[in-house]
C-alpha cells in the first residue's frame, strides 16, 4: 500500500491512479481531475430541505387537526355557494322574473348556473385536502344543498317543501361535489395525489349510498296534485309565469280532467303571451265543468279582443254568451263584467242592451271612469232602428 501524493488516500500498489482523487501516482505531475472533498460527497441516505414544508405536510405528520381545524374548509365552501345561490334567487324572484329549479336544473340552460355555484363552494373547500378532497366536496356539496333548498322553498311561501323534493336535490349536490372535490385536491396539490386503500374505500362507500339515495328517491311516491297546484300559485304569486305555467302542466298530467288546472295553466299562457295555447285549455275547461265561471270569463275578454282586432261580429257575439253564462254561474255581481258585457253590446249597435249593463256597473262601482265614458256616449248616441226594437 502506498499514499496519494495528493489526498492522502491508501491506495494499493500496482494502482496507477489513485481511487479517490484521480491523482497519477506514477509521476509528481499534477492530478488531471480536481480533487474531491469528502464534504461534497454525495450521501444517498439524508436529503436537505429546501425552504419550508408545505402547509399540508406538516398537519398530516405534525399534530392531528382539530374539529375545528376540519369544518372551516366545508363552512367556507358551504358559505360561498349559499351567497352565490341567494343572490341569484332574489335576481329571479324580483328581477329577471325567469328561474329553473335546483332540483330541475336539466330542463334549461339556466339551470346549469346551479351547478356552477354548487361546484365552486365544493372546490374552495377541497382545494388544500389531497387525498380527501372528495370527502370534504361531497359534505360541502350535501350542506349547500340542504341550505339552498330551504331557502328555495322560503322563497316560494314553504309550497315546494317535501321530503322528495329535498332528497331530489342532495342527490345532485352530493355527487356534483364528490367530483369538483376531488378534481379540485387533485389540481391544488403541489404533488402527486394518491390514493390509499382506507380512501378508495371511503370513494367506494359514498357510491354506495349516492345509489341508495336514488333508490330511496324512486320510492317515494310522486307529489300530488295539490302539491303541484300550490307551487304553481306561489310562482304565479311572483308573476314568474313561465315556472307557474309548468307546474299547472304538471298538475294536468295528473289529473287532466281537472278544469281548474286548464284554466290557471291558460291564464299563465295568456301572460306568457301565447293565445293559442290559452285559448286550447279555456275551451277545455268549459267542457269538462261548464259550471265553472272563469273560464266563461277569460274566454269572454279573448272573444272580446278578437272581435275588435278583426272586426268579427260573430266573435263579440260569442264573447257576450261567455259573459252571460258568466254572470249566471257567479253569486256576486262583478261590475267589471258588467262593463265588458255593455260594450260588447255597443259595439254591435245593441244600445238598449248596452245601457242596461252599463248602468248596473255604475251603481256597483260608480268611479268606473270607463263605464262612465260608456253610458254619456250610449245616451248622446240616437236610438238606431235595430235599438228601438228590442224588448
Amino acid at each position: 500500500m502506498r499514499p496519494c501524493p495528493n489526498c492522502g488516500h491508501q491506495c494499493e500498489d500496482e494502482a496507477r491512479y489513485c481511487s479517490r482523487c484521480g491523482t497519477s501516482l506514477e509521476s509528481d505531475s499534477p492530478p488531471l481531475t480536481r480533487a474531491i472533498r469528502p464534504s461534497r460527497i454525495r450521501r444517498t441516505a439524508t436529503a436537505t430541505p429546501i425552504g419550508p414544508a408545505p402547509a399540508a405536510l406538516t398537519e398530516e405528520f405534525g399534530q392531528p387537526r382539530t374539529l375545528l381545524q376540519l369544518l372551516r374548509p366545508i363552512a367556507e365552501g358551504v358559505v360561498i355557494s349559499f351567497l352565490t345561490g341567494l343572490l341569484y334567487l332574489l335576481i329571479s324572484f324580483y328581477l329577471s322574473k325567469t328561474y329553473t329549479p335546483l332540483s330541475q336544473f336539466y330542463k334549461d340552460l339556466r339551470g346549469f348556473i346551479w351547478l356552477a355555484i354548487i361546484s365552486v363552494g365544493c372546490a374552495w373547500a377541497s382545494k388544500d385536502e389531497r387525498e380527501n378532497g372528495f370527502l370534504f366536496g361531497t359534505a360541502a356539496g350535501a350542506l349547500a344543498g340542504l341550505f339552498l333548498t330551504l331557502a328555495e322553498d322560503a322563497f316560494l311561501g314553504w309550497a315546494s317543501a317535501s321530503l322528495k323534493h329535498t332528497l331530489g336535490v342532495l342527490l345532485l349536490t352530493m355527487p356534483l361535489g364528490f367530483i369538483a372535490g376531488t378534481v379540485s385536491a387533485m389540481v391544488g396539490s403541489p404533488v402527486m395525489v394518491r390514493f390509499p386503500t382506507r380512501q378508495k374505500r371511503l370513494a367506494l362507500l359514498l357510491i354506495v349510498i349516492f345509489v341508495a339515495l336514488s333508490t330511496l328517491i324512486v320510492a317515494i311516491p310522486s307529489e300530488s296534485e295539490e302539491y303541484y297546484q300550490a307551487v304553481g300559485r306561489a310562482y304565479f304569486y311572483h308573476k314568474m309565469y313561465a315556472p307557474a305555467a309548468e307546474a299547472f302542466n304538471a298538475a294536468l298530467r295528473l289529473n287532466p280532467w281537472n278544469a281548474n288546472n286548464h284554466n290557471d295553466v291558460a291564464v299563465c299562457y295568456q301572460f306568457l303571451n301565447q293565445p293559442t295555447e290559452a285559448l286550447d285549455h279555456w275551451r277545455r275547461a268549459t267542457v269538462i265543468d261548464p259550471d265553472l265561471p272563469e273560464p266563461h270569463k277569460n274566454l269572454g275578454h279573448v272573444y272580446l279582443e278578437e272581435g275588435l282586432h278583426y272586426n268579427d261580429p260573430k266573435r263579440l257575439e260569442d264573447a257576450i254568451q261567455q259573459y252571460l253564462q258568466f254572470i249566471n254561474l257567479i253569486p256576486q255581481e262583478d261590475p267589471y263584467v258588467y262593463y265588458t258585457l255593455a260594450f260588447a253590446y255597443s259595439l254591435l249597435n245593441q244600445n238598449e242592451e248596452a245601457l242596461r249593463w252599463a248602468r248596473r256597473s255604475l251603481e256597483l262601482d260608480p268611479n268606473n271612469q270607463e263605464a262612465q265614458a260608456l253610458l254619456r256616449a250610449l245616451e248622446s248616441t240616437p236610438p238606431t232602428s235595430e235599438s228601438a226594437s228590442t224588448p
